[in-house]
């Protein structure tokens, strides 16, 4: 499969088939799925639509969510995976990381990668939505020079729990990644 991106430790690539049971197995841990709208359980019928819809999509296409599987360069398994929607120009990004590769640095380095793919398509903004629970994301994100804001009160409706969440935005313009990472 064809890099889209490299890192230190990641290949960022589109899903192929034999991402299929990884894939299937960390979208139905439950703790894993936390903040995440993926209604659970992820059904077998539900992995067959996701991977006909990334087969259909591209970095280049505006045209819905596209996922980007997160391959560890040394062991060749799948990590997790980075997605994007494309609204003219503003980006709004998102992360999951298995939980055996989480707190190690991989989702910093895997979302540094995309915005850097991601700004060769002329993206003048990136923006993360994030449950206000969500310490995690919200500690990468500020790590990576996101600002806040918003604070969205009562914006989804969480199936799991039953009740009405709030959220965070979090946005960085072009200009403030490059001169950051330069």
């Amino acid at each position: 499969m064809t890099a889209l991106a490299t890192t230190q430790r990641l290949i960022l690539r589109y899903f192929a088939d034999t991402d299929r049971d990884a894939f299937f197995t960390y979208r139905n841990d439950p703790q894993l799925m936390k903040f995440q709208s993926t209604a659970l359980p992820f059904t077998k019928k539900h992995l067959q639509v996701f991977f006909k819809q990334m087969q259909e999509r591209d970095i280049h296409t505006q045209n819905g969510w596209v996922q980007i599987a997160l391959e560890h360069q040394e062991t060749g398994e799948m990590i997790g995976d980075c997605a994007f929607v494309n609204h003219n120009k503003t980006v709004e990004i998102g992360i999951t990381i298995t939980s055996k590769y989480q707190k190690k640095g991989y989702a910093r380095e895997a979302i540094t990668a995309l915005i850097n793919l991601l700004l060769q398509e002329e993206v003048h903004r990136f923006v993360a939505v994030m449950d206000v629970d969500n310490l995690a994301s919200k500690r990468l994100f500020e790590q990576l020079g996101f600002r806040q804001e918003g604070h969205y009160l009562q914006s989804y409706w969480d199936q799991r729990m039953q009740e009405w969440r709030d959220e965070y935005l979090y946005a960085l313009l072009d200009h403030e990644f490059m001169t950051k990472t330069s």
